[in-house]
């Protein structure tokens, strides 16, 4: 099997690629690892800096299709035991932002792509030269090699193509998260359905998801003992006991599903080769905290499609490292401002988790003086 471009996951950043460069008339397929866990919904929300991205790129219409709601702001507690209503209505264009059904908008994008999608069992081999990429698939026993001229690591923060290209990955803390479905409450203090609040081992998040629906979700370090706790739903109380709203969103269930998770701020070391990429979480992630993860998806789409395409169709390399450089910038912002957020909840300065935000001025100027010998950064609004 030829191709022009293998694109390797069947996330929104593979999806949204494959639907431009259809549009574009550039051979391609979507490799598809079939995968038998069971989706777990999140409320995810796209924030109103989200939208005109969505309407520049044509594709609003999706993604307001596949809305659970649109949403006008959040309350939060951060810094201080007040409340703090932040509403959208001092946005420049966009008023809302949008609760997203994600399965709904990967199968809709599915739809719209799905002569190129192929699934895979086994990715068996990868052979990776200057002018032309070889992969090896199988499938009910029977192994089927495809060639192309390039391949984009859309696998999410598994970077199962960067791996197999022994690229390092920098992580830059060690978040992890724990979420459960719960039965809907609307609290009496509440207005909007989105709530944050931080305490001494981290912080917590809580959003509906339907009418019956809040996903509770609470994040930690890996270095901190109440993971235990977290791992088990009877545990949640004496781990939220301190919070102020939080618990109030726990119900008296016997059994609730927990789904762990990585979250962490991360980014590849190599974004691009000389026919290669990383998009979306492939080629760095960011703490969801941000609400950036689906904006970035499709942002880093944005930005690798005419690099794809000034490449097939015209052999010009130069796109990469020029694509590598504006990612690193859109990362090193993000840092610095997601580090200067954490710093704002300065009343457990010594925990566990939130000391290391406190002592973060050496490793950020570390990690300014690697990118610029790396030659290489990257910067989301």
């Amino acid at each position: 099997m030829n191709t022009d471009v293998i694109i390797v996951g069947k996330g929104i950043a593979g999806l949204v690629l494959s639907f431009f460069l259809k549009k574009k008339g550039i051979r391609h397929l979507v490799l598809d690892r079939k995968n038998m866990a069971k989706h777990f919904a999140l409320a995810e929300t796209l924030p109103p800096s989200a939208m005109p991205l969505l309407q520049s790129l044509d594709l609003i219409k999706i993604f307001e299709k596949n809305a659970i709601q649109k949403t006008y702001g959040y309350h939060s507690m951060w810094g201080n035991t007040r409340i703090q209503n932040n509403n959208f209505f001092s946005q420049l264009s966009y008023k809302n932002g949008l609760k997203i059904n994600k399965k709904a908008i990967i199968d809709d994008l599915e739809q719209l792509c799905n002569e190129d999608v192929m699934g895979y069992e086994k990715m068996l081999n990868m052979i990776i030269s200057k002018d032309e990429v070889t992969i090896e698939v199988e499938n009910n026993h029977q192994k089927e090699i495809i060639n192309a001229k390039m391949i984009i690591d859309a696998t999410g923060r598994n970077r199962a193509i960067l791996k197999k290209l022994n690229i390092p990955i920098q992580l830059h803390d060690n978040l992890i998260c724990f979420s459960c479905h719960l039965p809907r409450v609307k609290h009496p203090k509440l207005t909007y359905d989105i709530f944050v609040e931080s305490f001494e081992d981290g912080w917590g998040i809580v959003s509906a998801l339907d009418e019956e629906t809040n996903i509770l979700s609470v994040f930690t370090n890996k270095e901190n003992l109440i993971q235990l706790r977290l791992k088990d739903y009877k545990g949640w109380q004496s781990v939220l006991s301190k919070t102020i709203v939080l618990k109030d969103f726990l119900a008296k269930q016997a059994e609730v599903k927990i789904v762990g998770s990585d979250a962490n701020c991360s980014i590849a070391n190599c974004l691009s080769g000389e026919n290669w990429m990383a998009v979306g979480d492939a080629a760095l992630s960011f703490d969801p905290l941000s609400s950036y993860g689906i904006a970035n998806a499709i942002y880093t789409v944005k930005e690798a499609l005419s690099v794809i395409e000034s490449y097939i169709l015209t052999g010009d390399r130069k796109g990469f490292a020029a694509y590598s450089k504006t990612l690193f910038s859109a990362f090193d912002s993000y840092y610095m401002v997601k580090n200067e957020l954490y710093r704002a909840e300065s009343r457990w300065m010594e925990s566990s988790f939130w000391k290391g935000f406190f002592r973060l001025e050496d490793e950020e100027n570390r990690i300014d003086n690697t990118h610029r010998q790396n030659g290489t950064r990257i910067i989301l609004d």
